[in-house]
């Protein structure tokens, strides 16, 4: 990323102009050898300034941190003046700030580890597991989301969902444990002293996803994970972790060739382990149920990667059907999890710029997630105050559906009017809830 133009100093020359518009800096953004020009104001917040420009570029949302640092670091004199009227559609705010799901008993202590009371790497915790991804609204990657307040989009447009907080730290000592408890036991598949140094540098390097751009991650590092031994096969009471880094793994731009030449396929991989998981999980299983967690948030992750499309595609109905147990059944964080999985599904169905060949192979996808949409919008425990988030996104993934085409003409066949319809929202109800259940219905009724 080359220096700006328009520094501090800069603008005693007067303003710069860009498409026939004044503004105070005029920075140039050189990503992926692409050279291009990024126009800020005094008082615009640079965060969101940030994400528009790779709204309309479309580049990766890993560059976010590192293209707001740099509008930060060159226009040191600006003070973002405050509106509250933008407001993000997933989280109802300007911006996401993680935030934990109540518990059982109601009470929140702050943004802790959900395996723990405190901050260490621990298997428990309400809720059936969880892992180093924060709380219940542990989305990061739709941060920005311009709108009013009055007339946010109901549908998000452009990235997808994704569960990218973690603690690494936390995360790699439980691994490295497990490591040495198998070692002691003899056990088979313990990584040995280089593999454990290759995957501290490797989580070194998914610690900053704002250097993504500027860092690579390797077939032998991926190898690390799905090799024949790898950490995608250690035993079920010790899989979490494992599997807990490499949902980050695969949010790396650089990783996504390799995944996609993973050998046996990953998405079906996943999804076998997700089944013995689940299977374990339902006897009260905690880590089991933590792998649960972590499975499908991988599977969120691998699906809002534009480079794995055609991966994502070839397995796209396999992936819905297993999502209909931890939607129906929760408990909350493997409840967010899918239907976040089904939202990013239905983006990727009503994408404009969807390949050929890819929409072929997901034909009929469509069809089976209005299926489970109708189940869904039944569960009496999505109306419950800590499901709200699920709800919503539930909502908002019906609405991005009916814009497929063919869809709303069997949605209103399939009379999902009258579900939606006795779908009773309490009158605390979030208004992006609410806004969300009034646009699906006023287009399954006109």
């Amino acid at each position: 990323m080359t220096n700006a133009k328009g520094d501090s100093s800069s603008t005693m020359f007067g303003k710069k102009v860009f498409e026939g518009k004044e503004y105070d800096y005029v920075f140039d953004i050189d990503l992926n050898g692409s050279a291009l020009q990024l126009p800020f104001n005094r008082g615009d917040d640079p965060w969101m300034a940030a994400q528009q420009w790779i709204w309309k570029h479309g580049f990766e949302q890993g560059f976010l941190d590192a293209i707001a640092n740099h509008i930060i670091t060159n226009a040191p004199d600006n003070v973002p003046q405050l509106n509250t009227g933008n407001v993000d559609p997933l989280t109802s705010t300007g911006a996401y700030r993680p935030r934990p799901a109540p518990s059982a008993g109601g009470s929140s202590a702050g943004n802790v580890d959900p395996f723990t009371s405190a901050g260490a790497y621990r298997p428990g915790g309400g809720g059936g597991g969880g892992g180093g991804g924060g709380g219940a609204g542990d989305i990061s990657a739709a941060r920005y989301r311009p709108g009013n307040a009055g007339a946010a989009p109901v549908v998000p447009s452009a990235p997808m969902l994704t569960f990218d907080v973690c603690k690494h730290d936390g995360v790699l000592a439980k691994l490295m444990q497990f490591n040495g408890e198998m070692h002691a036991a003899g056990e088979a598949t313990p990584l040995d002293e280089s593999q454990a140094a290759a995957l501290a540098k490797l989580v070194g390097t998914l610690k900053q996803p704002n250097r993504f751009h500027a860092t690579s991650v390797s077939a032998a590092e991926l190898a690390l994970f799905t090799s024949s031994g790898g950490l995608l096969s250690w035993p079920l009471p010790r899989l979490f972790p494992c599997v807990d880094l490499f949902r980050l793994l695969v949010l790396h731009p650089s990783a996504a060739q390799h995944l996609s030449a993973a050998a046996p396929p990953l998405v079906p991989r996943l999804l076998r382990l997700l089944a013995v998981a689940q299977t374990a999980a339902a006897a009260d299983d905690k880590p089991a149920a933590a792998a649960v967690l972590m499975l499908l948030r991988t599977c969120a992750n691998l699906v809002s990667r534009y480079e794995l499309r055609p991966m994502v595609a070839s397995s796209a109905s396999s992936l819905v059907d297993v999502l209909s147990a931890p939607i129906e059944s929760g408990p909350t964080q493997p409840r967010l999890a899918a239907v976040s999985i089904l939202f990013n599904v239905c983006m990727l169905l009503s994408a404009k710029d969807l390949a050929p060949e890819t929409a072929l192979q997901m034909d009929g996808v469509a069809l089976q997630a209005l299926s489970l949409l109708q189940l869904a919008l039944s569960v009496p425990a999505l109306l419950e105050p800590t499901e709200e988030e699920s709800l919503f996104r539930l909502l908002a993934t019906l609405n991005a559906l009916l814009e497929v085409e063919g869809m709303l003409v069997t949605a209103k066949e399939l009379e999902l009017h009258v579900t939606l319809g006795a779908l009773a929202l309490s009158a605390a109800a979030p208004p992006k809830t609410v806004a969300c259940k009034e646009a699906a219905l006023k287009l399954l009724t006109k």
